[in-house]
């Protein structure tokens, strides 16, 4: 019986955080567009390489690299931020796109932990990705964040790869 009970759960847990996950991605999606200001309006016309900045944990380099590699098919390189002020990166016109997050924290919550009775804290940060036209030098970011970082990644690098089509289709 309580094995059972474990599992009901448990699964309803999964269940409730799988959702939550697949609302963001949803709203993600809605989000990083050009109506929304996440995307800039020229992107895709140029032959451009995206810059894409590495930093943070190594999961979400993992992520970063993963959603772009899987999602995005236009030229991308991955760097780190200092990087992008190298003798290789000052050509404005070929790497004119950088892809950003900035990191922000929802506030400490305090709980105890009912088995060992200590006062507990953690403090839930969240994501909001940007990009920078380096030629207009101006940063483009729906205000949209979230605290799971790879779904905001997949729905970036779609819209990004559809908006790259959609220039690519209208310049042919």
């Amino acid at each position: 019986m309580k094995k059972s009970k474990l599992l009901l759960i448990l699964t309803f847990s999964l269940l409730a955080f799988n959702s939550c996950g697949v609302i963001v991605k949803t709203m993600a999606l809605n989000n990083y567009s050009v109506k929304k200001n996440a995307i800039p309006p020229e992107f895709g016309n140029e032959d451009t390489v995206l810059l894409c900045i590495l930093k943070g944990s190594n999961s979400r380099r993992k992520y970063t690299g993963r959603a772009f590699t899987k999602k995005y098919h236009g030229k991308v390189e991955f760097i780190e931020t200092m990087e992008l002020y190298s003798k290789k990166y000052e050509d404005v016109n070929k790497y004119r796109y950088v892809f950003d997050y900035n990191s922000g924290n929802l506030g400490a919550t305090i709980s105890q932990n009912q088995s060992t009775g200590f006062i507990e804290t953690s403090t839930p940060s969240t994501s909001n990705y940007f990009m920078l036209d380096r030629k207009k030098w101006k940063n483009y970011n729906s205000g949209f964040s979230s605290g799971f970082y790879g779904k905001l990644l997949k729905a970036y690098a779609i819209n990004l790869e559809k908006k790259r089509l959609e220039s690519y289709n209208k310049n042919l």
